[in-house]
């Protein structure tokens, strides 16, 4: 039900140079709802860069995302980018240590 009216005030939603991110709202709901709507988070998050240009919380987002959706290396590189624009943005900084200890234990050698 939450998610039909996300999805209809992005069908009503036309950018007209307002400052209301909506695209990262409605983006930052549905990751928040269920798993399920993580595709759909991830297109959100990528129309507020398109349309309201690159923040470093939004590119954090869109990498917690990704990582939920176990797309390692974009998720790295967004969190890069979320680093380049504003270092002291620790949660940034945690997930990426998070997420390179996972890949290192992924490719350590199993042990019988």
């Amino acid at each position: 039900m939450v998610f039909q009216a996300l999805e209809r005030v992005w069908d009503q939603f036309y950018h007209i140079g307002e400052d209301e991110d909506i695209p990262f709202e409605l983006a930052r709901i549905a990751y928040h709802l269920n798993t399920s709507y993580y595709s759909r988070a991830m297109d959100w998050y990528l129309a507020s860069l398109e349309m309201f240009g690159e923040h470093y919380i939004t590119f954090y987002n869109l990498a917690l995302v990704r990582y939920g959706l176990k797309e390692y290396r974009t998720a790295k590189e967004n969190l890069m980018m979320s680093m380049e624009l504003n270092d002291r943005y620790e949660p940034a900084h945690e997930l990426l240590k998070e997420l390179l200890d996972a890949e290192e234990q992924a490719a350590a050698p199993k042990q019988s």
